[in-house]
């Protein structure tokens, strides 16, 4: 056998492989359950997913998706199939376990009207994990009927954050938790470290003492969410340039402001996130290139992480490149959301 036919075989056994979406849970309503997963292979790679209830088709979802939403009845319970198809052809499977349900319909009074639903502040994913910062969103916001959280915008100004902001609270577990901003149709409030991997229990309550119903917030071990520089958890990454001179000197820069360099100059790439728990990160790009590093809390900024990797001068960009951080901890892997890393 030659080795050019050797190479294609072994590339496209490769490309046959299929690791199935990890399940993370089912938060749901009195009308609609959503399913959650990880996408355990490169999104790249994946075509869609298809989500079965026995043999029966609910729905289909693109290969980006880490969720699904499936319109229900009160008091409905099933196991769900989620099948991921690659582009190469090969599937895999999960089969949802515990029979994901809505609330009883005993619970499904007035306050359901009055939903919100939890994502990360960063990336918008319907997951979070502990010491990052999360959105809730008025469900109803767009209907002038019901109420809003809260008349005006208003964002904390004080350290430590208020648990009370424009007349609004939020409370995890029924634990109360700093907020950083509040409005009639968002809230971004703290998810403190102690609400480990699992479904929790988010209520909001305004000034009125109108409260939201209860929404199942999904965390993760680390729910890795980069910050852009647009705010839509897409586009350009919120970056800067570190260049560290060889007399020690140091200097921050903006992207597409790149300053001579010498042979001994050290370049970082400096990131900013939520969400990040372990301290080792990867950063991986769509050229194949993986850089190591380490994330860190900022001092003064709750539930914020800046990410430090280490570019060599030869391998600097200059056009903005694909891509996302990665953890992997004895949990498993957990993969960021897809931005772009602007050029140097």
């Amino acid at each position: 056998m030659t080795c050019a036919m050797a190479c294609f075989l072994a590339l496209n056994s490769f490309a046959q492989t299929c690791t199935p979406p990890l399940f993370q849970g089912w938060p749901s309503s009195c009308s609609t359950i959503n399913l959650r997963w990880l996408n355990r292979d490169a999104i790249s790679l994946i075509d869609h997913y298809e989500i079965y209830i026995g043999s029966q088709l609910r729905g289909t979802a693109p290969g980006s998706a880490i969720s699904f939403s499936d319109r229900v009845g009160c008091g409905f319970g099933a196991n769900y199939i989620i099948k991921q198809i690659m582009k190469s052809g090969a599937t895999c499977q999960t089969l949802t376990t515990g029979g994901p349900h809505t609330a009883p319909c005993d619970l499904c009074g007035t306050a359901a009207g009055m939903g919100i639903s939890v994502v990360s502040a960063a990336s918008f994913r319907t997951y979070v994990s502990e010491n990052s910062i999360a959105s809730a969103f008025n469900d109803n916001s767009s209907d002038p009927s019901k109420p809003p959280f809260t008349a005006f915008p208003q964002i904390a100004g004080t350290i430590p954050l208020p648990t009370t902001l424009g007349g609004v609270s939020v409370t995890i577990d029924d634990q109360t938790v700093p907020l950083f901003f509040v409005s009639p149709g968002q809230v971004n409030f703290y998810v403190p470290y102690g609400f480990g991997p699992g479904l929790h229990s988010v209520r909001i309550t305004n000034q009125s003492g109108q409260i939201w119903s209860t929404s199942q917030m999904l965390c993760v071990a680390n729910a890795v969410a980069t910050f852009t520089a647009d705010a839509t958890g897409t586009g350009n990454a919120a970056v800067v340039w570190l260049v560290i001179r060889a007399s020690g000197t140091q200097g921050y820069y903006a992207p597409g402001n790149r300053p001579a360099l010498n042979p001994s100059d050290i370049v970082y790439l400096v990131a900013f996130a939520t969400g990040v728990v372990d301290r080792d990160v990867t950063l991986i790009l769509n050229n194949g290139r993986r850089y190591g590093g380490q994330s860190y809390d900022v001092p003064g900024m709750t539930g914020l992480q800046q990410q430090n990797f280490r570019i060599p001068l030869n391998d600097l960009w200059n056009n903005a490149l694909g891509g996302y951080i990665q953890v992997r901890n004895a949990n498993g892997t957990f993969d960021g959301n897809g931005v772009d890393w602007p050029r140097f």
